[in-house]
C-alpha cells in the first residue's frame, strides 16, 4: 500500500468558508450516512465538491476477523483505515418494496458522485 488512509480533497475557497484548515479532522455528513477524514486543502477539486479516493475504509477484505474451521484469523486494522465513500450513499428511494442502494442505471454501480454533505470540523 502506498498510503495508510486517503484524506479528503477540499478547495481552498471552500476549506475558508467553513473554517477548515489543511490537515484537520472533519465530519462529512449525507442523508445516507456520516464520516471523520483528514482534510486536504488545496486547489485541486473544483469549489464545491469534495474529492474522495476509492478502495479505503473496508470492512471485509481482511479488515475484519473471523473464525474459520474453528481457528481464528483476526483482522487487520490497516486494511479498514480511511474513509469508504460508500458510508455516504442512500438507499433508492424509488424502492418502496425494499432498502436498496441507490444505483447508478447505466454502470449499475452506487451513486457517488453529487451526494449533497455538510462538512463541519470536529
Amino acid at each position: 500500500m502506498i498510503k495508510p488512509y486517503n484524506p479528503v480533497l477540499i478547495n481552498r475557497k471552500d476549506a475558508e468558508k467553513f473554517g477548515v484548515q489543511h490537515g484537520d479532522t472533519i465530519s462529512i455528513e449525507s442523508p445516507g450516512g456520516k464520516v471523520l477524514a483528514l482534510a486536504l486543502v488545496g486547489d485541486g477539486v473544483h469549489e464545491g465538491a469534495i474529492g474522495i479516493e476509492h478502495g479505503y475504509g473496508h470492512r471485509e477484505l481482511g479488515a475484519a476477523g473471523h473464525v474459520i474451521d474453528g481457528e481464528e484469523r483476526p483482522g487487520n486494522p490497516y486494511l479498514g483505515a480511511g474513509v469508504n465513500i460508500n458510508d455516504l450513499g442512500f438507499a433508492d428511494p424509488t424502492r418502496t418494496d425494499q432498502v436498496a442502494t441507490w444505483l447508478e442505471n447505466v454502470s449499475g454501480a452506487s451513486v457517488r458522485q453529487g451526494l449533497p454533505v455538510r462538512i463541519r470540523t470536529v
